[in-house]
């Protein structure tokens, strides 16, 4: 006769399900006095619960991407707090009849004490430093008016001490200016900035304006004669201005103001008040004719742009040859054949 297994597979079971009973059983002679419970009538003890320990974040690995932002943050120079370290003001006068320039013995003084000086030097404003007269600036009035058939209108500036020396110059590039202002059909002018003390000069020129953008200028200059080292600057018309408004910043720092320039239009004859912010430049003196010359061109500025279209499209027509002037061809010549 076959045996019946069906009870030890019951108690086994049965031990699976007391797999959570805490409490012991007795072996002394009162427990075996007593009746034993049976498994089904035995309190159960609730399993206790353990609190699993609370997983803290762990801080996100930073990226490659990230770290050289930082990187990149903390090396970038603070930016300039608009402090006016020098204030420069260029007032063109509203006449003729300014005291500098009546009499043939002034201008015969002011001649004799700089050879650029020339006899159709027309001053037409002061400069002040601060609070201190700082000179004048004039410009050659044979070359803006008196133009011979085939030359194209050139200007002149030229900046004097109070003392009537020279100190600095800028002349207009006809050359490059037109070469650019036909190819882009858009006026490009060009200027040559000359500083007393610098052997070297420099080219203030126009980049070509894209649909959107504001007339922009830029300038290559060494500001150190001894390092040598050569400096770019970037002179930026501004977009929403009532006269002609223009902020200066070096081309890899262009949230750093270096200077601004205001035209104030409502003020009789003209003026440009020029704002220094750069505590290092405001002590180049290279650097700061340089702005007061800019300032002197913004007087013009229009009538240069209007005068190379002008000439460009005549040129296109073939109604016009361009001959430069005598300084523009001595800067033609090479300066190797001369160095030998």
């Amino acid at each position: 006769m076959l045996e019946d297994d069906s009870a030890p597979e019951e108690e086994e079971e049965e031990e699976d399900q007391d797999l959570y009973v805490t409490g012991d059983e007795s072996t002394d002679k009162d427990s075996m006095a007593k009746p034993r419970r049976t498994r089904t009538s035995a309190k159960v003890k609730k399993p206790v619960k353990v609190k699993k320990p609370v997983k803290k974040e762990k801080p996100a690995k930073v990226t490659e991407p990230t770290k050289e932002k930082e990187k990149i943050a903390a090396e970038k120079p603070k930016k300039f707090k608009k402090e006016i370290r020098k204030r420069i003001e260029v007032d063109y006068w509203r006449t003729d009849l300014h005291g500098k320039k009546i009499g043939i013995r002034q201008k015969e003084q002011q001649r004799a004490r700089s050879r650029q000086f020339s006899k159709d030097m027309d001053l037409y404003g002061a400069v002040k430093i601060g609070s201190e007269e700082a000179g004048n600036v004039g410009y050659r009035e044979t070359e803006m008016e008196d133009v011979k058939e085939g030359r194209l209108k050139r200007l002149v500036v030229r900046y004097f001490s109070e003392k009537e020396n020279w100190v600095a110059s800028l002349e207009e590039d006809t050359i490059k200016g037109l070469t650019r202002t036909i190819m882009h059909k858009q006026p490009l002018p060009s200027f040559n900035i000359f500083n007393a003390g610098n052997e070297n000069y420099f080219t203030l020129e126009c980049l070509r304006k894209l649909p959107g953008m504001t007339m922009r200028m830029v300038l290559p200059i060494i500001l150190d004669n001894e390092t040598n080292n050569i400096e770019f600057f970037v002179f930026e018309k501004k977009r929403i201005s009532i006269g002609s408004d223009w902020k200066v910043y070096r081309p890899e720092e262009k949230e750093m103001l270096i200077a601004e320039f205001d035209s104030k239009k409502l003020n009789i004859g003209g003026k440009v008040v020029i704002d220094v912010y750069d505590p290092v430049l405001v002590n180049n003196k290279f650097f700061m004719s340089t702005l007061i010359l800019f300032g002197g061109l913004l007087k013009f500025l229009d009538a240069v742009n209007d005068t190379l279209m002008d000439f460009a499209k005549k040129y296109n027509k073939k109604e016009l040859s361009f001959t430069p002037n005598k300084q523009e061809r001595e800067l033609l010549l090479n300066p190797r054949r001369f160095a030998r």
